[in-house]
């Protein structure tokens, strides 16, 4: 089982990435967390399911999506959030998670307006990236190019 350690509040503990560079990939798998769902945490960083094989359901502050391969999710940051296996197979994913700080805008104008709304926005917790659609395939083809990238490093 891999743990996920949480605060009371249920704020992840552990950091993705580092502060010079605020982006983490990592390759897991549903079946490594018991009852093949990952605990419910959240974290201030941007995060993005790209799911391999098997299929799951993503759940951000009430709100949730199914996905199957190919798909992926795109969760807020600071959603509670959680995913658990839906299928036979196990679910295969990659996690890629971006602290706000890799735009390297804080303080702007820029941010201000446009990215912190996004963020502290209650209203958009996740959104699901179909692999079906053709307005997604920029999306999906640059999270695969990071996760292939990230891949070639081990």
């Amino acid at each position: 089982m891999i743990p996920v350690s949480t605060n009371r509040d249920l704020r992840q503990m552990e950091q993705h990435g580092s502060s010079c560079f605020p982006i983490s990939v990592c390759l897991a798998h549903l079946s490594d967390y018991r009852g093949g769902q990952f605990p419910t945490h959240w974290h201030d960083d941007f995060e993005f399911l790209l799911v391999l094989s098997g299929q799951m359901r993503c759940t951000a502050n009430g709100e949730s999506v199914a996905l199957s391969p190919g798909d992926a999710v795109f969760i807020n940051s600071s959603a509670l959030h959680t995913a658990v296996s839906t299928g036979q197979e196990d679910c295969a994913y990659y996690a890629v998670t971006l602290h706000p700080d890799f735009f390297g805008l804080q303080g702007t104008t820029l941010v201000e307006t446009y990215v912190m709304p996004f963020c502290d926005s209650p209203f958009f917790n996740l959104c699901r990236i179909a692999a079906d659609r053709a307005s997604a395939q920029p999306i999906l083809g640059a999270l695969q190019t990071v996760c292939t990238l990230y891949d070639s490093q081990e």
